[in-house]
């Protein structure tokens, strides 16, 4: 039996996807090595994200809050609607609310009432978060390099293409 390597947070990852769905695949149209790489490809992103996040956690910040003020600071003189930043992250509402009450209770967003519709709620940037993103932003930046600086040019702009394939084909079938 293959043995089984725990997470980092204590979830079993299986690096042989192949050997867990033995048996299983018979039916399905799917290659085990389309298999493989998709476990693969679904977990290093889980790595990377919480690579990301432990390091922006030392700054109070993760992916999600730190792409949100990202979001803020491309319009500052307009607040936003958690709606439209919900969409443009690509989450839900609810995950944008959550979001914002964390960085509300950080000081780092602002939240009033719509002037055009006084039922609803826009979001802005506080000038300490915008501070804040100038400083974080040159060393996340760096970290981001530092886990791509093994792989050349040519392999970055294949690997580009291919989750461009993979994109299209996700986007695709959630319609």
């Amino acid at each position: 039996m293959a043995k089984k390597k725990q997470g980092r947070q204590g979830r079993l990852w299986h690096r042989d996807p192949v050997l867990v769905a033995r048996g299983k695949t018979e039916g399905a149209r799917i290659d085990p090595d389309q298999l493989n790489s998709f476990v693969r490809l679904v977990g290093i992103a889980e790595e990377l994200r919480q690579s990301c996040d432990r390091y922006l956690a030392t700054f109070g910040l993760s992916t999600g809050r730190l792409a949100l003020l990202l979001i803020l600071i491309e319009t500052p003189q307009e607040p936003q609607s958690p709606s439209v930043v919900a969409e443009r992250l690509g989450v839900t509402r609810a995950t944008v609310t959550g979001l914002v009450n964390a960085l509300d209770s950080q000081g780092l967003v602002h939240r009033r009432p719509d002037p055009h519709d006084g039922r609803k709620v826009v979001i802005s940037i506080s000038l300490r978060a915008r501070e804040a993103v100038q400083q974080i932003l040159p060393g996340y930046l760096d970290f981001i390099g530092q886990l791509m600086q093994k792989v050349e040019k040519k392999r970055l702009i294949r690997l580009d293409k291919i989750l461009s394939i993979i994109e299209q084909n996700s986007t695709a079938k959630s319609k």
